[in-house]
């Protein structure tokens, strides 16, 4: 078993770097996302420190606040609607007082919404396309910053919280809107967004 263990391991390293060498040359804005320092752009030298507070929106397995932690020591409250990832989340944070696990969505108003499960690219927006489906709560994002900032005693200004997180599968758009509209962009100190292409509206 070992020779074709360590087969496996340069094959799949092999694979690896020819994935670095496309993503290096790709002359798209996603090529100079990875030129410029790729994920690890995602926590470098953002302005968080051990007493602020983040927002992930679009929390997935929670890789992007486990990852604020460990290097800023802040706290999170993490949104995320689909049930396993929820459920990760709730596991991975389960001890850890700094992180708040929402099983929810954020958008413009509170509403139901039906979602297509399909791992990092859960959406609402996959319309037609196969996986499976499920209906999670959304809430008012405008709403919900409120509240944050009431619940941790923050003041009512412009920073209060460090840094937001969208990725949330072409909802961006609605909720930056929200934001926007009621004034309520000005309470984060810095933004760290994934634009995508599903809204019909916003292609």
């Amino acid at each position: 078993m070992k020779p074709w263990s360590g087969l496996g391991m340069r094959i799949v390293a092999a694979i690896e770097a020819r994935q670095r060498r496309l993503r290096l040359r790709d002359p798209s804005a996603l090529g100079d996302f990875y030129r410029a320092g790729g994920n690890a752009l995602l926590y470098e030298e953002l302005p968080v420190s051990e007493t602020d507070l983040v927002m992930d929106v679009g929390g997935y397995h929670g890789d992007w606040t486990a990852g604020m932690l460990a290097r800023y020591g802040c706290r999170s409250e993490l949104f995320e609607p689909t049930p396993a990832f929820v459920g990760i989340c709730g596991r991975t944070f389960a001890r850890n007082k700094r992180v708040c696990v929402h099983p929810v969505a954020l958008g413009s108003t509170n509403r139901h919404l039906r979602f297509t499960e399909a791992a990092s690219g859960t959406s609402a927006f996959h319309i037609g396309k196969p996986g499976t489906r499920f209906e999670a709560q959304m809430l008012g994002v405008s709403d919900v910053v409120r509240e944050i900032l009431q619940r941790h005693q923050l003041i009512d200004t412009g920073g209060a919280i460090a840094c937001l997180k969208l990725n949330i599968e072409g909802g961006e758009y609605e909720v930056l809107e929200t934001l926007i509209e009621s004034g309520g962009m000005g309470y984060f100190g810095c933004l760290l967004i994934q634009f995508h292409r599903q809204p019909r509206d916003y292609a």
